[in-house]
C-alpha cells in the first residue's frame, strides 16, 4: 500500500508524528512525502488560499496519483477546501483521497455541542471551523464553536505547548471538547487535555485510522 503524504510545510517533528500514527495502523505501508512549503508561507501571508497556491497543491496531488499512490493523504488543514475540491478528480485517477482532519471533526461534533478550536494560524482556524460546521450539518446537530488563536506558529515545542495551554485554560469552561486545528499541534495534545480537563483531539491519529479504512476498502475492491 503506497500512501502519498502531501504537506504544505513539513517540519521534521510533524513528519515523524504523522508517520508514527500511520505505522500504528498500517505497519507495512510505503509512505512517500510530497511537499511545497511555499504554499503555506504564501497562504499565511495573504490570509487565504489563492489560485496560484491551489494550482501547486493540486499538482502535488496529481503527481502522487500519476506516480502510483494508492492513497493521497492531505496533511494541511489550511487548504482543506481545495483538498475537498480535488478529491473527486484524484479518485477518478484510481487513488483514494483522505483528509487528515475530517474524521476528527466528525468525532468532535458527535461528542460535544460546545467545541473549542485552537490554532496558531488564522488561515487554519477558519477552514477548521467550516469543516466542523459542515460535519454538524451532516449529522443534523447544532454546535457552538469557541475559537482561540495562539501566537505559537514557528515556535519550538516547549514554547508552543505553553502558549496553547494558556489558550486552553481560557476556554475550558466554555467547551465540552477541544479540537487542535493543525496536525503540527498533535504533540501538545496530552498537555492540553491535562490543563483543560477536556477531551482534546488532534488530527494525525484520526487521519491514520481513516487511512486504514481506505486501505481496507481498496484491498476488498481488488
Amino acid at each position: 500500500m503506497v500512501i502519498a503524504a502531501v504537506y504544505t510545510g513539513a517540519p521534521c517533528s510533524l513528519i515523524e508524528n504523522v508517520e508514527l500514527e500511520i505505522r500504528k495502523q498500517l505497519p507495512g505501508a510505503v509512505v512517500r512525502i510530497y511537499t511545497d512549503p511555499s504554499i503555506i508561507s504564501e497562504v499565511t501571508a495573504q490570509g487565504s488560499v489563492g489560485p496560484k497556491q491551489a494550482k501547486r497543491l493540486i499538482k502535488l496531488y496529481t503527481d502522487a496519483a500519476f506516480a502510483g499512490a494508492d492513497i493521497v493523504y492531505n496533511i494541511c488543514s489550511s487548504v482543506g477546501e481545495v483538498a475537498d475540491a480535488a478529491a473527486p478528480a484524484i479518485q477518478w485517477m484510481g487513488a483514494k483521497f483522505v483528509r487528515i482532519d475530517r474524521d476528527m471533526a466528525d468525532y468532535a461534533v458527535q461528542h460535544g455541542k460546545r467545541i473549542g478550536v485552537i490554532a496558531t494560524l488564522p488561515t487554519t482556524l477558519e477552514p477548521t471551523k467550516k469543516l466542523l460546521l459542515s460535519c454538524a450539518r451532516e449529522h443534523g446537530v447544532e454546535i457552538q464553536l469557541v475559537d482561540a488563536l495562539a501566537d505559537a506558529y514557528g515556535k519550538n515545542q516547549s514554547e508552543m505547548e505553553d502558549l496553547l495551554a494558556e489558550q486552553a485554560k481560557k476556554i475550558k469552561d466554555q467547551v465540552d471538547v477541544i479540537v487542535l486545528a493543525q496536525a503540527s499541534m498533535a504533540l501538545c495534545e496530552d498537555r492540553i487535555a491535562q490543563v483543560s480537563g477536556r477531551e482534546t483531539l488532534s488530527s494525525p491519529r484520526f487521519g491514520a485510522a481513516a487511512l486504514k479504512r481506505a486501505a481496507e476498502e481498496l484491498t476488498k475492491s481488488r
